[in-house]
């Protein structure tokens, strides 16, 4: 595929892929309150249902690679149409401006959800007393301020980001050197893409890094800002690896 034929348009079957992956995190989120299950989660419904718990094992195991996996192809199209100075803004402006302007924002109200959550569960249902209980944990300040809430993903898509920055840099640093890496990483991309041996080679790492999680799932690091190495790890593969690779390849 040239250049002149992606730059100028858009990918809408990337872009319903996105918005597809955007409307299944709405939905996975709001099944969780009917797990037949509890889970630590703000409240309990008392409708479960197993067939929920199946939706959300399942939606769970491909949902946020497929987010970074999307968010590194659409930020390699991005550099490939502006200079870097513009690509660095641009991130800034889009994901590091959200995370910590939500963080002040969503941290109070995610702890007056969980105390009206709990609450709730007891029989018992105080909305302002909770809201303004939420706020005050703003007082104890800066302790946790390092707890990265549910905006975990903007954190790990900012370092991610500014990662694959840095050994692009350092890539064209070499010169020729540089053009030789990108060739065979191109040409390692497409036998990836096109082999048998596709899954394995593939599916062997993230299998070794997730039977080191708690779960056996991918685990959520939004309880501090310390880099949680084997998450930031199995993105990596999908943002830094697979999704600018693929890009590059493409364009």
């Amino acid at each position: 595929m040239s250049p002149s034929a992606v730059s100028p348009a858009r990918l809408d079957y990337l872009d319903a892929t996105r918005a597809f992956a955007l409307v299944l995190g709405v939905v996975f989120h709001a099944s969780l309150s009917f797990m037949p299950i509890f889970m630590g989660w703000a409240v309990q419904d008392i409708s479960t249902g197993t067939a929920v718990a199946t939706f959300v094992t399942i939606s769970h195991s491909f949902r946020m690679e497929l987010f970074f996996l999307l968010a590194g192809f659409f930020g390699c199209v991005t550099l490939q149409r502006k200079s870097v100075g513009e690509f660095v803004r641009g991130r800034f402006v889009r994901i590091v401006v959200p995370f910590v302007v939500g963080w002040f924002l969503l941290r109070p109200l995610l702890v007056s959800g969980w105390l009206m959550g709990s609450a709730s569960l007891r029989g018992d249902y105080a909305f302002w007393p909770n809201i303004v209980a939420g706020f005050k944990t703003l007082e104890t300040l800066p302790a946790g301020i390092f707890t990265g809430t549910h905006l975990w993903f903007l954190y790990y898509l900012t370092l991610l980001t500014g990662l694959a920055l840095a050994v692009r840099a350092l890539i064209g640093a070499t010169g020729t050197m540089g053009d030789a890496i990108m060739r065979g990483a191109d040409v390692a991309t497409r036998w990836v893409a096109k082999s048998s041996l596709a899954i394995p080679v593939l599916a062997v790492p993230t299998a070794v890094a997730l039977w080191f999680m708690r779960f056996w799932g991918m685990d959520t690091p939004d309880q501090s800002l310390a880099p949680h190495w084997l998450v930031l790890a199995v993105y990596m593969g999908f943002l830094d690896l697979a999704g600018w690779l693929v890009a590059g390849e493409a364009l």
